[in-house]
C-alpha cells in the first residue's frame, strides 16, 4: 500500500470515527443544529482537530498531503513551510497554503479542501438546570446556545462568554436579532465558558404598536423606551388616552390590578416592574365600541365567598343601532337578579336613566330615540335578595342570593351542620309564599332553610336534666310521706 493509499485510508478512518462519535455522544433534543455550509462559510475559524486535504502536481507526480491541525495552530504544509492558522479563516488559511506550493511548484494545480471539521468543546453555565460541558462540530452561534440550555428563567439577551485565553466579553442578543448585528450573536469557539445571564425585567406590550411582543428591558428602561424603541413606536391610531397596564406581581395585596395610564404616561416614562403588560388603545377599536356592566349572564362569575363579581363587556355595534333594538336582541342576557328599574346609561360624564323594563315587557314601548355611542357604559344593578338558613347550624343568618345554588351552598355559608343537634343533613326548604322545595330543587330568592334539631341524643340531653330533678323531688316527697306516716 504506497503512501497515497495510506493518506486516503486514514481520512476515511477519521471520517468514519468522526460520524461515530456524533452518534454516540448523548443525543439531547435541545442539541444546537450543526451548520450544514461549514465547508463553504467564510466564517470558519481553523479549529484544532480539523483534517485538511493538500493536493497538487508535482514534477509530473500527483501529490495529495494529509493536514491535521494540532492546538498550537502551526501547519506543516508538505516539507515546503509552516503556517501559523490562530485566528484565520478557511478561506485565508487556504490561500497561505495554496501560495505557499505555488510558489515552489508554479501551474502545480493546487488544491485545499476541509476534509473533517474538527471537533470541540464548550462549558455552558448560569442560568442552566445544570452546568453541562458539550461537544460540537461546526458552526454555532450563542443564540442557539441559550435556546438550547437556558431555562425559564434565563436572559432572552443577555450572555457572557470567557474564551479560552480568559478574555471576557458580553453580548446583548436583541441587537442581533432586531438589527442584525451579528458580532452580538457571536460563533462559539474551542473551551469557551458560555454564562447564560438571568432574566431580568420581562414586559409584554400589546394593541396600536407597531412591534407588540415580550421585551426584556435593562435597568433604566421603562414605558418610553418599551414603546419608541423596543415596540417601534405607536401606530398611526393609536390612542394615549387608553393605556392600560395589568400588573402581576406587587408588594401590596393588588397583584394583578388594572391600571389606566394618563395621556403622559409614555412621555413620563412611567415606571415598569417585571411580568407587566400594557395595552395601548386604538381609535378604531373604540369608534364603535359600548361597555356593559353589572348583572348579565354572559359575565357572572363566582368568588371564592360566594359573592358575584362583575367585569365589562364590549359591545361592537353598527352605526345607527338603538338602545331599544340592542336590549331585545339580547334579553337573554339579563338575569333574575337584576334591577332594571335602576338601570342606567354613563355617557361623557353624565348619568342618562335607561328604561330597560319597559323595553323587555311592554310591548306597546316603541321610543328608538336613544341610540348607541361610542364609549358609553350600560350599567345593569343586581337586584339584592337574601336566603335565611335557621336551626341546627353553626352560624344562622340571612345570606346574599346567588342564582343556580341548591341548600347546601347556603348552609356552607353559615358554618355547616351543627351534628351534634342534625342528623343526616335534614333540612325543611320553604319559599316565600310556603312553597316546600326539595333537595334537588334551585334555590330561589328569599327562601328559608330551616336545619331539623332532629338528634335523640340532643333532644334526651336538653330534657333529662329537668326530668330527673322533677322525678327527684317527686321521690323525696313520697319518702317524707311515708316517713311522717308511720310515726
Amino acid at each position: 500500500m504506497n503512501r497515497h493509499l495510506k493518506a486516503l485510508f486514514l481520512v476515511l478512518l477519521i471520517v468514519l470515527v468522526s460520524v461515530f462519535a456524533a452518534f454516540a455522544e448523548d443525543n439531547d433534543e435541545k442539541q444546537p443544529t450543526i451548520y450544514q455550509d461549514v465547508f463553504y462559510s467564510p466564517d470558519y475559524l481553523v479549529t484544532p482537530g480539523d483534517i485538511y486535504t493538500l493536493s497538487y502536481n508535482a514534477l509530473g507526480a500527483t501529490v495529495r498531503y494529509t493536514i491535521v491541525v494540532d492546538p498550537t495552530f502551526k501547519v506543516r504544509v508538505s516539507n515546503l513551510g509552516v503556517i501559523d492558522a490562530e485566528g484565520k479563516t478557511f478561506f485565508e488559511f487556504k490561500k497561505e497554503v495554496e501560495d505557499i506550493v505555488s510558489s515552489n511548484f508554479p501551474m502545480s494545480g493546487v488544491q485545499l479542501v476541509l476534509s473533517v471539521p474538527g471537533p470541540y468543546k464548550i462549558v455552558v453555565r448560569g442560568e442552566v438546570s445544570s452546568v453541562v460541558e458539550r461537544k460540537l462540530t461546526g458552526l454555532v452561534r450563542v443564540s442557539e446556545i441559550v435556546a438550547a440550555y437556558g431555562t425559564k428563567y434565563a436572559s432572552s439577551r443577555f450572555v457572557t462568554i470567557e474564551d479560552a485565553k480568559g478574555r471576557v466579553s458580553r453580548y446583548d442578543l436583541f441587537l442581533a436579532q432586531r438589527f442584525g448585528d451579528l458580532s452580538q450573536d457571536p460563533y462559539v469557539r474551542p473551551n469557551d465558558i458560555v454564562t447564560i445571564e438571568r432574566a431580568g425585567r420581562k414586559v409584554s406590550i400589546g394593541g396600536s404598536v407597531e412591534r407588540p411582543g415580550t421585551y426584556e428591558l435593562t435597568e433604566t428602561e421603562n414605558l418610553k423606551r418599551l414603546v419608541e424603541y423596543y415596540a417601534g413606536g405607536l401606530d398611526p391610531l393609536a390612542d394615549t388616552s387608553h393605556i392600560t397596564l395589568t400588573r402581576s406581581i406587587s408588594d401590596s395585596a393588588k397583584a394583578g390590578e388594572v391600571f389606566y395610564l394618563k395621556d403622559t404616561s409614555i412621555s413620563d416614562d412611567y415606571g415598569l416592574v417585571n411580568l407587566d403588560s400594557v395595552s395601548i388603545g386604538s381609535v378604531k377599536s373604540l369608534k364603535n365600541t359600548i361597555f356593559i356592566n353589572g348583572a348579565v349572564r354572559v359575565q357572572i362569575a363566582e368568588t371564592l365567598e360566594g359573592e358575584v363579581a362583575t367585569k365589562n363587556i364590549r359591545y361592537e355595534f353598527e352605526e345607527g343601532e338603538t338602545y331599544l333594538d340592542f336590549i331585545r336582541k339580547h334579553s337573554d342576557w339579563f338575569t333574575d337578579v337584576a334591577d332594571l328599574e335602576r338601570s342606567y346609561l354613563y355617557r361623557k360624564g353624565q348619568r342618562l336613566p335607561i328604561d330597560i323594563y319597559s323595553m323587555l315587557f311592554n310591548k306597546e314601548y316603541s321610543d328608538d330615540s336613544l341610540k348607541l355611542e361610542a364609549e358609553d357604559t350600560l350599567v345593569i344593578p343586581f337586584r339584592q335578595y337574601f336566603v335565611t338558613v335557621s336551626g341546627a347550624v353553626k352560624a344562622p343568618g340571612r345570606f346574599a342570593y346567588v342564582p343556580d345554588r341548591t341548600w347546601d351552598y347556603y348552609v356552607g355559608l353559615a358554618g355547616g351542620f351543627d351534628h351534634d343537634r342534625n342528623v343526616k343533613d335534614a333540612v325543611d326548604i320553604k319559599t316565600s309564599d310556603g312553597r316546600t322545595l326539595t333537595k334537588d330543587d334551585y334555590i330561589v330568592p328569599e327562601a328559608m332553610i330551616d336545619a331539623k334539631s332532629n338528634s335523640f341524643f340532643y333532644g334526651f340531653n336538653k330534657y333529662a336534666t329537668p326530668l330527673l330533678t322533677i322525678l327527684s323531688i317527686i321521690t323525696s316527697s313520697l319518702s317524707l310521706y311515708m316517713f311522717f306516716s308511720n310515726i
